[in-house]
């Protein structure tokens, strides 16, 4: 091929290296990549075109492909720094990701291993007995534990306010009661308080009680329950319980 050819095709492949750059900034990627290519068949050393082509595919996560585009390029200008610096960032990018796979591999491998095991799947289950002392001392408290945080802030408000309201009862009752005595200032007893409630009072008083204790006895029951079905979800998740 003569010189006059070589720069007529050059001169060619530069104004479609051009048009692709316009296309880029449009955000016309595929029209820039099908104009690239059109170029490197008019010249298929044309550096501009080489270059933009593989910045392309670093930026869209082909590696591979830029690596060719690159090997190409040093081919025709062994000199060009450029070429040799992104073909060394799209061997390490290649590297990194052959890495991370063989990590989420080897992860998933250990993840498979574990589950078959037994004694690892034990670790891993909540404990209902556990789940329903910690709501028997607290109510909510064995929610926690299951990771239910809403229903364990419910049943901690609700029995916290009725013991509120029960306690708040009693405790004006044997106050008002330690004021009225003459000469006395000892605290009355819980059972005295009681006592001499008037009959509706006496009621109600028992009523919160009794409520305060439902609280109780409910949010035991339901954390147990949570807590063995949140460890068959698990194990059915995992493939080891049937649907």
């Amino acid at each position: 091929m003569s010189e006059l050819d070589k720069e007529r095709r050059a001169e060619e492949a530069g104004k479609v290296v051009m048009t692709a750059r316009l296309a880029l900034r449009r955000n016309q990627r595929g029209e820039a990549r099908k104009l690239l290519a059109q170029a490197l068949k008019i010249d298929p050393s044309d550096i501009g075109a080489l270059d933009m082509l593989g910045d392309m595919f670093l930026e869209d996560a082909e590696q591979e492909k830029a690596i060719q585009v690159f090997e190409h390029g040093l081919k025709h200008h062994p000199d060009h720094a450029p070429f040799e610096e992104k073909l060394g960032l799209a061997r390490l990018d290649i590297a990194e990701m052959e890495r991370d796979q063989l990590m989420k591999e080897s992860a998933l491998q250990n993840a498979i291993a574990n589950s078959l095991d037994p004694g690892y799947d034990k670790l891993l289950d909540k404990k209902p007995p556990l789940a329903l002392g910690l709501s028997v001392i607290v109510p909510g408290a064995g929610q926690l534990y299951n990771d239910e945080y809403e229903k364990g802030g419910v049943f901690l408000a609700v029995w916290a306010l009725i013991g509120l309201s029960w306690f708040n009862l009693l405790f004006n009752k044997m106050r008002a009661m330690q004021e009225a005595s003459v000469g006395r200032r000892i605290m009355p007893s819980m059972a005295q308080a009681i006592e001499a409630m008037s009959g509706g009072q006496r009621a109600f008083f028992w009523l919160l009680v009794l409520l305060w204790l439902a609280v109780i006895i409910a949010a035991a029951a339901d954390a147990m329950l949570s807590a063995t079905r949140l460890n068959e979800d698990r194990r059915r998740q995992l493939g080891l319980l049937g649907d």
